[in-house]
């Protein structure tokens, strides 16, 4: 009996530690999964003076236990990491460091040259052109010894990629006609518009919930201000929610602002995974893109294993 009990408390407490260890598994696959990632950016500038453009971007995770700072300002850029207590980033040490080290290794100063190191210096400087001008006589002789051979491998690189783009373009038109029977399926079709609305979910579920932003432009000539006014006014619905343009017809101008705020979780990225994996269309239109990219033998090779 005291043996059983034993027994039994050893796998109670075998059993607790494995409840524990599928909880901490389970706890961190949620928070994978539905903690969301946190990010804020603001840009602002003025084409006319570069040295006032400035950007913020912000990255934090976990109730911000996780956290990335990037910031440009004066032409300068910083940045920042920080996990729990710890911070890591650019710090000014470093600078100090530099200067202190410029600072502690001046260059030598110029000692006077001797009279004897003078005269050898002379010599040496009179005798380097008669020097050279052998070097360019051997130089010169060694290529018109080389000039004959070297044509008739020019030409022949350039038959042989002659003969590549041809080959490349009889391939292609071969690829053609597989191509557009591919893309008439009424299969691929179904993969196609099922993945399509799979990837506008995704993308509505993961864009930025607040974004404002401002734009002033103007041209030396009006004509050109309001051309581009009319182009952008037929995509206006698409940004006129959130963007601000301001058209200037009297100066060149290129300045403004941007301001985005939102979040990711990736629950949203799995849920559209598991989607995409289980439509039958698209695991077929998959399976035929892999076969497609295989090479002939690879194709023999798979055919005599299936027969065997």
């Amino acid at each position: 009996m005291i043996i059983l009990h034993i027994l039994l408390w050893i796998l109670k407490i075998i059993g607790i530690l494995l409840l524990v260890i599928l909880g901490l598994l389970v706890l961190g696959v949620l928070t994978v999964l539905f903690v969301p990632v946190r990010y804020e950016g603001k840009l602002s500038g003025d084409i006319s003076c570069r040295e006032k453009a400035e950007g913020y971007l912000r990255i934090s995770y976990f109730l911000r236990l996780i956290q990335f700072k990037m910031q440009y300002v004066n032409g300068k850029l910083a940045w920042e990491t920080r996990i729990a207590w710890k911070r890591f980033g650019q710090d000014k040490e470093t600078d100090t460091s530099e200067n202190t080290a410029q600072k502690a290794d001046p260059e030598p100063a110029m000692l006077p040259e001797k009279p004897l190191e003078k005269e050898k210096h002379e010599q040496k400087k009179e005798e380097q052109p008669v020097i050279r001008t052998s070097e360019k006589e051997t130089k010169t002789s060694e290529k018109e010894k080389k000039k004959d051979p070297a044509k008739p491998k020019f030409f022949d690189k350039i038959q042989y990629t002659f003969h590549k783009i041809c080959d490349r373009i009889k391939s292609l038109e071969e690829k053609k006609d597989k191509v557009s029977e591919f893309l008439s399926d009424e299969v691929h079709r179904r993969a196609f518009s099922k993945g399509k609305r799979v990837f506008i979910t995704f993308l509505k579920a993961w864009r930025p919930k607040f974004v404002r932003g401002n734009i002033e432009f103007g041209f030396d000539d009006p004509y050109y201000t309001g051309k581009t006014l009319a182009y952008l006014a037929m995509i206006y619905p698409f940004f006129g929610e959130w963007l601000e343009i301001v058209p200037d017809f009297e100066k060149a101008v290129l300045k403004g602002n941007l301001h985005i705020k939102g979040h990711i979780r990736m629950n949203h990225a799995a849920a559209a995974g598991i989607k995409l994996i289980l439509d039958k269309n698209i695991r077929s239109i998959v399976k035929e893109i892999l076969s497609m990219r295989k090479s002939p033998k690879q194709k023999k090779e798979e055919k005599s294993n299936g027969r065997k």
